[in-house]
């Protein structure tokens, strides 16, 4: 990246809420592995970071194949939604968000959320936050738009987002990501915004 590029100023701000507005991966990731492990198998690091931001779907048809699963991707989701539905409300806020997102709502500067989750599981994970996230102009959940065919990497989550702001829209590039994953900030990117 060239030191002295000139970006155009942020008018918009959308976040991932996965691993950056919430720690939720931790909870994620025990219970995978507590599945995993019934078949004598464990989710490790690269594993884990290779599944993180993707849809569901996705990422855990990698970990079948990968760990040579005896279970379908359907039977491990399943499994795996199980355990976390408990898990979820234990879900805590990452440090400095509330700050941040205080600060720029303060400033009127418009933010939303663009998730690959469920609506249902989004919203068991913000349950104790409701006051931060009533900050959000909205929450898109990549998994319930059936307009949305393909999830992170590829842009079209962040794309539709961009959409739902009121009138007038930013253009893409006036918009800044928060990501904490590779398919999410490739997905950012490959919308037109800044990362």
């Amino acid at each position: 990246m060239n030191a002295n590029a000139k970006f155009p100023p942020v008018t918009h701000v959308i976040f991932d809420s996965d691993g950056l507005l919430l720690d939720t991966e931790t909870v994620h990731g025990e219970c995978i592995n507590s599945v995993m492990k019934r078949y004598g198998k464990e989710l490790t690091y690269d594993m884990a970071a290779l599944i993180r931001g993707r849809p569901q779907k996705d990422g855990f048809q990698f970990l079948v194949e990968e760990a040579k699963l005896p279970i379908s991707s359907e039977e491990l989701i399943q499994l795996t939604d199980e355990k976390e539905k408990g898990r979820f409300p234990e879900s805590k806020m990452m440090p400095g968000v509330e700050r941040l997102v205080k600060h720029l709502h303060k400033h009127n500067i418009p933010m939303a959320v663009c998730t690959s989750e469920k609506s249902e599981y989004y919203n068991m994970k913000i349950s104790r936050y409701t006051e931060i996230f009533k900050l959000m102009h909205h929450t898109t959940c990549i998994a319930d738009e059936k307009q949305i065919t393909r999830g992170k990497p590829h842009p079209d989550g962040y794309l539709f987002c961009a959409t739902l702001f009121d009138p007038p829209l930013p253009k893409a590039n006036q918009i800044l990501v928060f990501e904490d994953s590779i398919s999410g900030a490739s997905s950012g990117l490959a919308a037109g915004m800044q990362g």
